[in-house]
């Protein structure tokens, strides 16, 4: 019985002696999962940093754009309006000048001897010409 005994307890010392081993390899084994997962999650962070700076840069670079087109329209609107605005001062100034050439002309020809050399002065450059 002793025999037994003393069989039983070495039984439960390697068994025990067993277990230990194997929570040791368990042990090491939860501590290369958790370094795994630390590197895994470093490399996580790496990339979602990477892909941050990546959407920052390509949403500056659209704001860029955007903005240079509204310049660019900004530029070509603002040209059509100093042409439509020249445009619009020569025609109000070929109106006053023809309006005031028109004065000018019914002042200077309303006797008849005036409207004769006037007559006579175009026929002159007409002929001087050809």
């Amino acid at each position: 019985m002793i025999d037994d005994r003393a069989d039983l307890i070495d039984k439960g010392v390697e068994y025990a002696q067993n277990a230990k081993e194997k929570l040791d390899n368990a042990n090491v084994e939860a501590q290369r999962y958790v370094s795994e997962a630390r590197h895994q999650q470093a490399d996580i962070i790496a990339e979602a940093n990477k892909m941050k700076t990546q959407i920052v840069e390509e949403a500056r670079e659209e704001a860029k754009k955007e903005a240079q087109k509204v310049m660019d329209q900004a530029k070509i609107s603002i040209e059509q309006s100093r042409k439509e605005a020249e445009k619009s001062l020569r025609d109000e100034v070929s109106r006053y000048a023809l309006a005031i050439a028109g004065q000018v002309t019914r002042e200077q020809l309303k006797d008849a001897e005036a409207q004769k050399r006037l007559v006579n002065s175009l026929l002159d450059e007409i002929e001087t010409k050809n």
